[in-house]
């Protein structure tokens, strides 16, 4: 015990004196930088006397000197709880397994917890309406340590667990201004990653799915989500119309795409939707040059499609357009499909010689008479013209 009372001094002096002051056993899980906690639901490996749960230090910001560009502000109408419901908040807060996370300060040492911990997503713990789940007790702390906008994203298009790109869409949907709401979750609206959100393993979503229950429900697996206005809810369908429409025909585009792969390439200029992110503007058909093909991410899920970078002018600036939003070029037309409609071409203007005598001609009596007769009145007019 003496030699773990070292090691912990020479870690952190502050965390070992806190250690000891709450009788911590060897091995406890509370070291700074591991990434063993385990979950609030089973509590195996924190043995820290209850009474004396309060006298753990409080979870702080992270370094600002580590977080690199703006900080991620969050809106909505109770920032002071960050949008969460105040029983749940106040669950959080009080919970044993939120506290002793102030051992992590750094925000890769979290999305690690996260990595090993979090299983789904639920609000509240496995069987219990009490007790705050891990994967929200981890929502707030990432909250607590003010993540940047550059982390946020970090998180939506984290490629080891869908559990944390999840959360990182929760942390947008909690702390984002209901009218930035569109602009981080509905990139993600056609994402065809699956996983389980809640504790009925059976039960699976996309992940698209999972961010449009987000934009379009009020209720989040027995808690509430911050509200959107009408106006904004209205606005919010709309775009989500919109995007099945361009989802659709994305899929039709990927199979011209498989006969002429070299259609859509760097440098090539394409008339494609532009969209400010602005709700209240409607997208708009600009013509712009195509700067990069950004393929799916290794391990996509099949039917994944490309997007592609647009440079719409000095004016508009680049985006990243989906394929559905970009109006294919016309393929060119290939020697091997010239020669294959040549035929066809010569069949059609061919004009058709017909027999005169009865043993080789085809057509009924009745017609062939009828032939006959006009061979004989084009014989007298030309006759009496002459």
């Amino acid at each position: 015990r003496d030699g773990r009372r070292d090691e912990l001094e020479r870690r952190s002096p502050t965390m070992a004196t806190y250690a000891h002051n709450l009788g911590m056993q060897t091995g406890s899980h509370l070291v700074e930088g591991s990434t063993l906690m385990p979950k609030w639901e089973d509590r195996s490996g924190i043995p820290i006397q209850t009474s004396k749960i309060n006298l753990l230090p409080k979870n702080v910001p992270q370094d600002p000197t580590l977080a690199k560009g703006p900080l991620f502000d969050v809106g909505g109408t109770a920032p002071h709880v960050f949008n969460l419901h105040t029983m749940l908040y106040q669950r959080i807060n009080d919970s044993e397994y939120f506290k002793c996370l102030y051992v992590f300060k750094t925000f890769e040492k979290v999305v690690d917890v996260i990595y090993e911990k979090v299983t789904y997503v639920e609000p509240w713990a496995r069987g219990s309406q009490k007790q705050p789940s891990s994967a929200f007790c981890l929502l707030l702390k990432l909250f607590h340590l003010r993540l940047t906008e550059l982390q946020v994203q970090e998180l939506l298009d984290h490629p080891d667990s869908v559990y944390i790109r999840a959360l990182g869409a929760l942390y947008a949907r909690y702390g984002a201004e209901p009218s930035d709401a569109w602009r981080w979750l509905g990139p993600y609206c056609d994402d065809l990653e699956v996983f389980s959100p809640g504790v009925n393993r059976n039960h699976e979503l996309t992940f698209g799915e999972y961010c449009r229950k987000l934009l379009t429900e009020k209720e989040y697996y027995g808690t509430t989500l911050p509200r959107f206005p009408v106006s904004l809810e209205r606005l919010l369908l709309a775009r989500l119309i919109v995007l099945d429409e361009h989802v659709a025909a994305g899929a039709k585009a990927a199979q011209v795409l498989k006969k002429h792969p070299t259609l859509l390439r760097a440098g090539v200029t394409v008339e494609a939707v532009f969209d400010d992110d602005n709700l209240e503007s409607e997208p708009l058909w600009l013509e712009g040059v195509i700067v990069k093909v950004e393929e799916p991410y290794e391990g996509a899920p099949d039917g994944t499609l490309p997007r592609y970078l647009v440079d719409f002018g000095p004016e508009k600036g680049s985006q990243t357009v989906r394929l559905g939003a970009i109006d294919l070029p016309e393929p060119p037309l290939t020697l091997a499909k010239s020669a294959e409609t040549a035929p066809e071409c010569k069949k059609k203007t061919k004009k058709k010689k017909h027999c005169r005598g009865r043993r080789y001609s085809r057509s009924p009596p009745r017609r062939r008479r009828r032939r006959c007769r006009r061979r004989r009145r084009r014989a007298r007019r030309a006759a009496r013209a002459g």
